[in-house]
């Protein structure tokens, strides 16, 4: 959690506290967890798109 927390611009850093930056961060990560899981999603269904059109050619 440190590494995200350095990661941080000082700006924010200043403003924050410490426990804020943790959650900021948490926040962050879910963010990117939950976008990478609907990329995952679109990536599946756009191949069963892809797969079903190439089927009836």
């Amino acid at each position: 959690m440190d590494m995200y927390i350095e990661m941080l611009d000082r700006k924010t850093r200043k403003t924050m506290t410490h426990e804020g930056c943790i959650e900021y961060c948490r926040g962050y990560n879910d963010a990117t967890s939950e976008a990478t899981e609907r990329a995952k999603t679109c990536k599946k269904y756009m191949s069963d798109i892809i797969d079903r059109v190439f089927a009836n050619l």
